[in-house]
């Protein structure tokens, strides 16, 4: 008589022939499917059509008020922070960077490099141009630092006031900023006096911050090429910026013209 223990490996023995039989004929039914598989079988990653819609619509984007409403709507506002620059810049209007559309929580920093545009503008690009403290040019910083930037208002007054200040970045006199490395770099558009960052700056280097000043200085957009910190380099763009229809062309919004006519047509 088999024993109950011979009962039981004879029944592992068995299902164990099974399983490894079954797994090879699992086996050669994919290694035929994979052989017998032609390649115009292969799985279409992306449709056509859509993709061909999204370039068409690339190609004829044309700029509206209702696309910014679209952006918002689809939580694409982000891809719009050049165009509020821009326009800002090129009108010098404080009021576009207060009313604008910023995604919110990133406001207050694109607030403040819209804002800063406008101040570089309306100040220091007429005071290199002029290579004069106008009582206009000195309005139009007071005006800033009284409604925008109280912090840097502050540092100002310890240098001596904004006039002293204009008249020290004119002649490139450091000696107006004491000890002060972030103050010397941007009164002389030399990096070498970098201690500390400049925080008006938003979060760029003082060096950068300081072929900022030299481009404005030198009243040549090229300069602005050897900038690396893209938002500095985008506000030097801009403050010398005189074409009515860059902000709203296809090229310069590019980042958004690419979500909206993507993302907006049907595909898979």
């Amino acid at each position: 008589m088999i024993s109950q223990k011979q009962k039981i490996l004879l029944t592992a023995t068995v299902v164990l022939f099974l399983v490894a039989g079954g797994y090879f004929l699992v086996l050669n039914f994919q290694e035929r499917k994979i052989k017998t598989t032609e390649p115009s079988q292969e799985v279409q990653l992306v449709d056509k059509d859509w993709l061909n819609e999204g370039q068409q619509c690339q190609q004829n984007f044309v700029f509206s008020d209702d696309k910014i409403k679209w952006a918002e709507e689809n939580k694409r506002i982000g891809f719009f922070d050049r165009y509020f620059f821009c326009k800002a810049g090129l009108v010098e209007d404080y009021k576009i960077c207060d009313s604008a559309i910023f995604e919110e929580e990133s406001k207050q920093g694109d607030q403040k490099i819209c804002r800063k545009i406008v101040q570089l503008k309306q100040v220091f690009l007429p005071l290199s141009k002029d290579k004069e403290v106008a009582a206009k040019t000195i309005s139009n910083l007071q005006y800033y630092l009284d409604n925008y930037d109280k912090k840097l208002k502050e540092r100002i007054i310890s240098f001596g006031g904004v006039e002293k200040f204009l008249n020290a970045y004119l002649n490139k006199d450091v000696s107006v900023c004491g000890d002060d490395g972030d103050c010397k770099s941007f009164v002389s558009r030399d990096g070498r006096y970098c201690s500390t960052f400049d925080e008006t700056l938003n979060g760029a280097s003082c060096i950068e911050g300081a072929k900022l000043m030299r481009a404005i200085d030198s009243q040549d957009i090229k300069m602005c090429g050897e900038i690396k910190d893209d938002i500095l380099r985008l506000t030097c763009e801009l403050i010398f910026n005189k074409n009515e229809n860059l902000c709203a062309s296809k090229e310069f919004l590019a980042d958004f013209v690419g979500q909206y006519c993507f993302f907006n047509t049907p595909g898979i």
